[in-house]
Order: structure tokens, then sequence, then C-alpha cells
């Protein structure tokens, strides 16, 4: 392969000393970075109430690894509510849904998992770009970051607020920051995550933080118990760099 010299930057690794090409890291935000939120899903209950005029429990709802609209079709389904009526109205639900979590955030739906800072840290100071990768709605996404205190590590990324299959939020992403599979890793603790990235052909990094064990996530490129094991990335974004400059 031949690279422009301008997406080359340096990266450092236990002293030495690597060319990355431009490398992109994809974070998927509950269960990789925060905690799950209580408001969000109230969020969802608000919005099918006020559009929709049903009521939704979420109390036994798994949202792991599912987009806002993901979740909304789910829950509107179990209601006997037609996909074409959901398609119509799907852009009322997602503004409902942001205008309630976005009045009622609280500390409790902005909690760092452990080891968070740190790894944000370290990877920005190896000067490989982030964004996110969420089924968060993009304010949502950002306001919740900006209270965690991470949001300078993030100018954009995909969100569910850009689509509903999880992979499309990964392309979207790489387009925003203009990367290509063989400089893109995308990290979540989901398997849905995992086969997000797996179908744009990207790296992928499970993290066992969520509710999902490191068997659930084996398919990834890297398994990790939590970000503490940062270096483990670094690594890997390394041995991959060396790998596309071998080309």
């Amino acid at each position: 392969m031949n690279y422009s010299s301008k997406f080359i930057t340096n990266v450092k690794y236990n002293g030495s000393i690597f060319l990355i090409m431009g490398n992109v890291i994809l974070f998927d935000i509950d269960g990789t970075l925060m905690q799950e939120p209580n408001t969000y899903n109230e969020g969802f209950v608000y919005a099918c109430k006020k559009v929709m005029h049903v009521d939704v429990d979420m109390d036994n709802f798994q949202t792991s690894g599912k987009t806002n609209p993901e979740i909304i079709r789910e829950l509107l389904s179990s209601k006997k509510i037609d996909n074409i009526t959901i398609n119509k109205n799907i852009l009322k639900l997602l503004n409902a849904v942001e205008s309630y979590t976005l009045k009622h955030l609280n500390k409790n739906d902005c909690r760092l998992l452990p080891h968070v800072h740190e790894a944000l840290s370290v990877i920005k100071e190896n000067k490989i770009k982030m964004g996110f990768i969420t089924g968060n709605i993009e304010s949502i996404a950002f306001e919740r970051a900006k209270r965690a205190g991470i949001a300078h590590y993030f100018n954009t990324g995909g969100f569910g607020s850009d689509g509903e299959k999880r992979s499309k939020l990964v392309r979207v992403a790489m387009k925003r920051l203009n990367s290509e599979p063989e400089n893109t890793f995308v990290i979540g603790d989901t398997p849905k995550d995992i086969n997000a990235g797996k179908e744009v052909e990207a790296y992928t990094i499970g993290v066992a933080s969520g509710i999902f064990n490191p068997e659930d996530l084996s398919d990834a490129d890297l398994v990790i118990d939590n970000l503490g094991e940062y270096n483990k990335i670094i690594k890997l974004v390394k041995n991959a760099s060396i790998l596309a400059h071998s080309d």
C-alpha cells in the first residue's frame, strides 16, 4: 500500500516510536465507558406514551447493544404496533426521548466505569483519534460525556440518531473520521458491538465490563476485562499498523 504522509502520525508504545496510519478507536458508551442510565429508560416510556399513547414496561427489557430506534421498535412491536406506523413516527419518538432525557439527566446517568479516564488519556497521548459508536442519540451522548468529563476526547462518531442498525453507525463514524477498516478499531461490551465491527471489516475489541463475559465476546480480535488493560489496546493498534505497512 502507498500512503500519503499526511495520514501518518507517531505513536509511542513502551518507549518506542511507530508510524501509525491515522488510527481511530470507536467507543461504545453504555457498558464500555459508562454505566447504563436509568433516565434514558424513562425517556422511552415517556416517548411511547406521548407519541403513540401506549404504556410500555422497561423493567425486564434488555437494552444492551441496541440502538435507540431498535429499542423503540421492539417496545412498540410488543404492543402490536406495526412497522409502517413505527416508521412514520420514529422521528417524533426519538425527539421525545431526547427532550425528556436531556431535561431529566442526573449524575447517576453519567457514571464512568473504572479506568476510563486513564485509558482515554493514554490513547490520546499516543495520538490515536477517538469517536463514539453508540445507540445513544447524539445530543444525549455528548451531554453525558460532558457531565462525565470525557467530552474533550471526542469530536464525532456514529449515533442512534443516525440509524437503527449498529453496523451503519460504524460506517457513519468511519466516514466522519475519514478512516478505513484497516485503521479502525471498534470497542464495545456486547456481541452486537463486535458483530457490527466485523461486518465492516474493522478490528474489534471486546471489553467485559458490561453484562457479557469474555466468552460471549470471544469473536473479537482482542478481549479484555476492563479498560485498565489499555496497553493491550495500544499493542493491537501497533501490530495492526505494522501489518498494514507490510502489505
